[in-house]
């Protein structure tokens, strides 16, 4: 009798894994490396550079459609529509923000809503929504969704290496220029170390989720020496790039960023673990591998991030003096907002001789969800909110099914958004266009994977 794989078991053995052709390779590749470039190019985060990642995520989902049959036939299918729609309906929310009618219900705060910067936070909504379609596109099968996390391993332990030997090359700026804010915390190419432990913090979920998959992978092998020969084969990439975005992570000093990726890992390593002996055993190894990450991230820049932590109470009092205002801020306009792309302009406007101090220098609210709160109103967030939510649903329910080949991936993906939502809270991150992007990705390839039918065959 064939012993069956324990229901706690974070993914279910694959067959033999199909030989994928070179141009899927390429082109899951240029899905998954095409934010990279954005994360290395300041994450994108001017207008010229936002519209500049718009237009090649665009151009690589023509390319896609122009190139690959099957990429045609998968945006074409049924999952994709109720995600169109609500992109439709968060784009018209947004445009109707920019109106007159919007201008003549809000409270004379700002001038009026800058046209242009409206403009370019559609078009950034619209390269989302491409880089979202073409992660959808490419993760065809679960061998193309296996691959393309692969792919990202690789990715996410390239970036977190050069990002050290950047920061130890130069720990105050980055390609020859001084930072004005945020020197001797790493930062890779960001304008702020928040914005890189947001991405290292999913980094480290992708990895752990790769150790995961390795170590269940290894036990379906049957007899001690394949199991550890395979778990070792599997789980090196992953092992790599968990290490590297750890010691990365910790150099950021990022107390949000740190805190919520340990959340989140934790999270990620107790989901599915239930009360038999086979799931106790699980959380005990869960405990352990936690307790190797902080060990970790403990020996590469610990002190820094320990002394930060130390002063959490006093910037607790500047983040409050920021909110504070910016949430009446919001409160005066609760519905329209003041326009998409307004925060600078909003934040100028409620200076006062009291909070001049703290405001003059941010350029963000550090809360992602007050920040659109006060830009679009309601009326815009709502849509955005729930053009995230759905996607993120379903592949929240795929992800409680054990029959799913690759589970764990649609678990770190859940992980991810919990990590980044709950850094939102108090740090500046989603504002990079880059991380945006990467995100759009992450989900589009996850939902593609939640919507296929999760019977085996034969």
């Amino acid at each position: 009798m064939t012993a069956q794989p324990a229901r706690w078991a974070p993914s279910r053995a694959p067959a033999a894994t199909p030989a994928l052709p070179r141009g899927t390779t390429a082109a899951l590749a240029a899905v998954a490396l095409l934010p990279f470039a954005g994360h290395l190019l300041f994450g994108a985060n001017s207008s010229a550079l936002a519209l500049l990642f718009t237009a090649l995520a665009a151009a690589l989902l023509l390319a896609l459609t122009a190139l690959q049959p099957g990429a045609r036939t998968a945006l074409a299918a049924r999952p994709l529509a109720v995600p169109a729609v609500l992109f439709v309906t968060a784009a018209a929310a947004l445009t109707l923000t920019l109106t007159p009618w919007a201008q003549s219900i809000r409270p004379p705060l700002v001038a009026g809503p800058d046209l242009s910067s409206g403009l370019v936070e559609l078009l950034k909504l619209a390269g989302a929504a491409c880089a979202f379609a073409a992660g959808f596109a490419v993760a065809r099968s679960d061998a193309a969704t296996r691959r393309w996390f692969q792919i990202l391993t690789f990715a996410f332990a390239a970036f977190a290496a050069w990002a050290l030997l950047a920061f130890m090359a130069d720990p105050q700026g980055v390609y020859g220029f001084k930072r004005v804010i945020g020197g001797g915390r790493l930062a890779g190419a960001f304008g702020s170390a928040n914005s890189a432990a947001t991405v290292l913090g999913v980094g480290v979920l992708v990895g752990l989720a790769g150790l995961l998959r390795a170590a269940d992978l290894s036990a379906h092998r049957g007899g001690r020496g394949r199991g550890v020969e395979k778990l070792l084969l599997e789980g090196w990439p992953s092992a790599l790039g968990l290490a590297l975005c750890g010691a990365a992570l910790m150099l950021t000093a990022s107390r949000g960023g740190i805190t919520s990726t340990l959340l989140a890992a934790l999270g990620l390593g107790l989901w599915g673990a239930g009360r038999s002996r086979e799931g106790r055993l699980w959380i005990r190894r869960v405990g352990l591998g936690l307790l190797v990450l902080l060990a970790v991230l403990a020996l590469n820049g610990g002190e820094l991030a320990v002394q930060r932590f130390g002063l959490a109470l006093e910037d607790a009092e500047v983040r409050r003096a920021i909110f504070e205002a910016h949430w009446r801020a919001f409160q005066a306009s609760p519905l329209v907002g003041y326009g998409p792309g307004s925060f600078e302009a909003i934040n100028d406007a409620i200076m006062t001789p009291g909070n001049y101090d703290t405001l003059w220098r941010i350029r963000a609210a550090h809360n992602a969800w007050l920040e659109q709160l006060e830009t679009v109103g309601l009326l815009g967030f709502l849509p955005l909110l729930a053009l995230v939510a759905w996607p993120l649903a379903r592949i929240t329910l795929a992800a409680r099914d054990p029959r799913r080949r690759g589970v764990v991936w649609l678990r770190a993906t859940t992980c991810a958004a919990l990590l980044i939502g709950l850094h939102g809270l108090s740090d500046y991150a989603l504002q990079e266009p880059s991380i945006v992007l990467a995100f759009a990705t992450l989900l589009g390839v996850a939902y593609a994977a939640a919507v296929r039918d999760p019977k085996p065959k034969g």
